[in-house]
């Protein structure tokens, strides 16, 4: 023993003296084994984290068998899984909550699992707006004016867009702030062609705009004759009312000056 530690100045090294081997009860290092220092040897009961794991400490990572008390899937003590003895559910284990990429429901939403929520994209097969598998709504973006894409490009008379859009599940009834909808502008903008697109994906012939306005009363303000005799023999009420005066498309045709229209109109049914 040298002199320094006969008169107790020891060289610690963490629990240790390097020098004469001495111990003391302060910074053993449990870190190897939490019930054994590994620089002196002391041990102590008790010091052992199994709440993570059973079967492993999540102090030092010592490890031991057979202590897991499993119930299927999960150990009752712990909450560890395994991969074995699974009480699925669809997709989801009712025990554990594991997730398999298999039997998920997409009933609700083509998009998202209603068992477990995973999310897909480009699932929903849109008509209009509405999914045909699930049902689903979609939501669109709109202007300060309540338009959506569709009104817009209807309006505009550009067809391609229209044609993306309503591929890509545009809304065909969406009505803005006044309540016209894309059928309304482009019968009274004369574009023939689409409102043969938005009548072919199941436009409402006799939308109503605010002043109760359909897309007949928009075509014969506008004296477009072919897409009135369009709108006509695809169901439009010809002689649907709107305003405090209770016009009806006759009398939007004559006030406008459309005689020929207007003639029309009367051998189609118009009432004077």
């Amino acid at each position: 023993m040298s002199l320094k530690c006969k008169i107790g100045i020891h060289s610690w090294n963490g629990c240790k003296c390097s020098e004469c081997e001495k111990t003391r009860d302060e910074q053993h290092d449990w870190s190897t084994d939490c019930e054994k220092c590994s620089k002196c040897g002391k041990t102590s009961d008790g010091h052992h984290n199994w709440s993570k794991d059973c079967e492993k400490c999540s102090k030092c990572g010592k490890t031991r068998e057979n202590e897991h008390k499993w119930k299927g899937c999960k150990c009752s003590i712990c909450s560890k899984t395994r991969d074995e003895q699974h009480n699925w559910k669809g997709c989801k284990c009712a025990v554990c909550g594991k997730i398999r990429d298999e039997q998920h429901d997409w009933s609700k939403n083509c998009e998202k699992c209603s068992n477990c929520g995973k999310i897909r994209s480009n699932a929903h097969v849109w008509k209009s707006s509405i999914c045909s598998v699930c049902g689903t709504i979609k939501e669109e973006k709109r202007n300060s004016d309540g338009e959506t894409e569709l009104i817009i490009a209807a309006r505009e008379g550009n067809k391609k867009v229209c044609e993306s859009l309503i591929k890509n599940g545009a809304n065909i009834n969406a009505q803005d702030k006044t309540l016209m909808t894309p059928l309304h502008y482009a019968a009274g903008n004369g574009y023939k062609e689409i409102c043969e697109l938005l009548i072919s994906e199941g436009a409402n012939i006799n939308a109503k705009m605010h002043d109760g306005g359909s897309p007949l009363h928009e075509a014969c303000y506008g004296g477009y004759e072919d897409i009135c005799i369009l709108l006509i023999k695809n169901g439009a009420d010809i002689n649907a009312k709107c305003g405090l005066l209770e016009f009806t498309p006759l009398h939007y045709a004559l006030r406008k000056g459309h005689k020929n229209l207007s003639n029309v109109l009367i051998q189609m049914g118009a009432k004077e």
